[in-house]
């Protein structure tokens, strides 16, 4: 049975900086709300994606606009939860900063942990369908460690501001997440990922919530805290997907 800071915690896809100024602190007073919830009894929160719309950090410099998530998790942080955090298509550019300075264990695309005997296998979930194909290409060119070194010449003044533009026009462009709701490519994902010896998988990206099961298996995606302030919670031997409803949202 789980107990008092036994429990572990799934999120996905906040993107903190991607709204305007009252949604924001609409988003991150919900957020925050959350983050007292689970602090006294959290041992570990997965962050699978897309904390940040954007995020990029120059050797002596972070986007303003991230400041306030960082405290967020600082504070977690400080009440003895360990945060472990997967980067995403909006914050592939995780660099030192979360690790050296906040002792955050980054993982750069997936990883597969072992709970209570089971394998969970994690990833945001960008470029796995085939309705990406255009994406991959350009996933590769943005997580190019000589691009990132380059773009890092830019000053911060020009540079954020062109990274924010970016990723709006890209969030513009891909508002119909629905689309893979019943994706054949994401399902052929799955099913080799189970036959793989995978127990549970779970992603973000898609930003809609979904829990399906396969012959004994579970996926779960952990939708979004745009619309649907959905989490995963690890509790009696798996993973049960939850909205945060203990406050009101709007």
């Amino acid at each position: 049975m789980t107990t008092a800071r036994e429990k572990i915690y799934f999120i996905s896809d906040v993107h903190l900086g991607a709204s305007d100024t009252r949604m924001e602190q609409t988003k991150h007073r919900v957020l925050k709300s959350f983050f007292d919830y689970i602090q006294n009894d959290a041992s570990e929160l997965y962050i699978l994606g897309d904390y940040f719309d954007f995020w990029f950090e120059y050797k002596h410099a972070i986007p303003k606009q991230c400041v306030s998530g960082v405290h967020l998790l600082m504070q977690l942080i400080d009440h003895g939860v360990s945060i472990h955090y997967l980067s995403g298509n909006h914050d592939h550019w995780v660099q030192e900063f979360f690790e050296k300075n906040l002792g955050i264990t980054v993982y750069p695309a997936s990883c597969t942990v072992e709970l209570d005997k089971k394998q969970i296998f994690l990833c945001h979930g960008d470029g796995l369908s085939d309705l990406d194909k255009s994406y991959r290409i350009m996933k590769v060119i943005l997580r190019n460690k000589l691009n990132v070194q380059l773009y890092r010449w830019l000053h911060p003044d020009l540079g954020i501001p062109l990274a924010n533009t970016m990723s709006r026009i890209s969030r513009n462009q891909d508002r119909d997440y629905k689309k893979y709701i019943n994706d054949p490519s994401i399902h052929a994902f799955l099913q080799k990922k189970f036959s793989e010896g995978v127990d549970i998988i779970i992603m973000g990206h898609h930003h809609q919530p979904k829990e399906e099961h396969f012959e004994g298996k579970k996926y779960i995606n952990l939708g979004d805290w745009i619309h649907h302030f959905t989490y995963g919670e690890w509790s009696h031997d798996t993973v049960l997907l939850k909205k945060w409803t203990k406050h009101e949202i709007l």
